[in-house]
């Protein structure tokens, strides 16, 4: 077998490895938001699941944006997310696990301002089952609102451009008005 022979083999093998590039039918994040102190449904918040991709052989190297998908909770504060991150065609990337944030304008989001029932890392993975889980939100005062004013503070990647998620820069720019502070520009990608 000659050399290109072998480099193509290793690229097919390496194609085929990734779990990233295979689509899971019906698998979703599903789950419910509710208000931490009264226990009521919160209607509206958006739930963000973003995927990034990395080169195969890296140590710590750069970051690229895969995919992102977002939805609104229904009135009982409901929500299920496609949990597919699509296709990646580049076959010297792979696909990272995904970011999960849930954001609604007055309440601490998740995964950094939310009533912690269980490691974020096992919240996410019941987010995963067929029952999906229930994500409790405080209610927050105007000072600590500021510390969640732009997609960064959610813990979203800055390699997100803030076109994928229009959901939560609407959301994300109420709370800034209503803080008095400038909308972040929406054709704007993160610093």
């Amino acid at each position: 077998m000659g050399p290109f022979r072998i480099l193509l083999f290793i690229l097919a093998l390496l194609s085929g490895c990734s779990a990233s590039t295979m689509q899971t039918p019906g698998l979703a994040y599903r789950g419910s938001v509710i208000d931490a102190q009264t226990k009521a449904p919160i209607e509206g918040a958006v739930v963000v699941v973003t995927w990034t991709k990395k080169p195969r052989v890296t140590m710590d190297g750069p970051v690229y944006f895969h995919n992102a998908k977002e939805v609104l909770t229904d009135t009982e504060g409901k929500f299920s997310v496609d949990a597919s991150p699509g296709v990646n065609s580049d076959p010297f990337t792979v696909v990272k696990d995904p970011d999960i944030s849930i954001f609604k304008p007055g309440y601490g989001p998740y995964p950094s301002g939310h009533v912690k029932d269980a490691p974020i890392d096992q919240t996410d993975k019941a987010l995963l089952s067929t029952e999906g889980t229930v994500i409790k939100l405080p209610r927050l005062k105007s000072q600590a609102l500021v510390s969640f004013t732009d997609p960064g503070h959610l813990l979203i990647s800055t390699v997100v451009p803030y076109e994928r998620i229009p959901l939560l820069m609407k959301l994300i720019n109420l709370q800034r008005i209503n803080l008095g502070l400038q909308p972040i520009p929406i054709g704007k990608t993160s610093d």
